[in-house]
């Protein structure tokens, strides 16, 4: 331990209270949609609706991990302008935002990375907790 000012965590005021917090935006939303199945089972939910929401979090899971990210942000591979506009429709289709404006965020985080400057960094430009 080096003793200077930077080394020592910084204690969160209402730690208790922080957690707590967290647990009930992680929960509540989740058992909610839970119960919002059950009562629409049968009803307005069948289960061809769930085949076509898994299909969907797929696709625009694959439009954002290698369209938006891999392929426009790292440049990672190259493909045909056709793939690269499926890729672009299919990341606009998770509602992140244009690809522009997502490729400029996540180049300016891998280049801050925890640094003053991250868009992304919970730990930068936030105050303390």
């Amino acid at each position: 331990m080096s003793g200077q000012a930077g080394d020592d965590p910084v204690a969160i005021e209402h730690e208790t209270l922080d957690r707590l917090a967290s647990v009930v935006v992680t929960v509540v939303p989740l058992a909610l949609l839970g119960v919002a199945i059950l009562v629409a089972w049968g009803g307005a939910l069948h289960w061809r609706d769930l085949v076509v929401l898994a299909i969907s979090y797929i696709l625009t899971g694959v439009g954002i991990t290698v369209g938006y990210h891999r392929l426009f942000t790292h440049r990672s591979f190259k493909t045909s302008r056709l793939l690269r506009a499926l890729f672009a429709v299919l990341g606009s289709a998770a509602v992140e935002g244009p690809v522009i404006e997502w490729v400029a965020s996540h180049r300016k985080h891998h280049r801050f990375s925890d640094l003053p400057g991250d868009p992304h960094s919970p730990h930068v430009d936030h105050g303390v907790g």
